[in-house]
């Protein structure tokens, strides 16, 4: 059960909704503030049903797992021109390399969720 969490809320972090609407590029914007938004518009999964003040905490978690993140995987992400590009960009680079951040941020982020 407990790895059935974390699987599923790692997978969350990184699968996107069909129904999430496109939206102008986040010119300027900070990483941080990119996984925030991309986290924060989840619409199923497990990070969807998480209460607002757990949410708030999974996304503080997330930025400090991926603040080891190179700055050039972060600047990829942040120069999508639309919010799908970003969301799948931010998946892509966190499936990479085997799931590496993937797994770093289930292994210091499972305890919100559970």
């Amino acid at each position: 059960m407990f790895s059935k969490t974390i699987l599923g809320t790692a997978a969350a972090l990184i699968f996107v909704s069909a129904t999430t609407a496109t939206t102008p590029a986040f010119a300027g914007a900070s990483f941080p503030a990119v996984v925030e938004k991309v986290l924060m518009n989840q619409t199923d999964g497990p990070v969807s049903k998480l209460p607002a003040d757990k949410k708030r905490e999974l996304i503080s978690c997330v930025n400090q797992v991926l603040a080891e993140l190179p700055n050039g995987k972060k600047k990829f992400v942040v120069a999508a021109t639309s919010f799908d590009e970003m969301e799948h960009r931010f998946g892509s680079v966190v499936m990479e390399n085997r799931a590496e951040w993937k797994q770093r941020i289930a292994r210091g982020c499972a305890h919100i969720v559970v």
